[in-house]
């Protein structure tokens, strides 16, 4: 359904997702 990385960045990858998480 949708994109686990856009969904959740730290399920995927933390920088793939957002980069402001670390």
């Amino acid at each position: 359904p949708r994109s686990p990385s856009k969904s959740s960045p730290r399920k995927g990858s933390p920088r793939k997702g957002s980069p402001r998480k670390k």
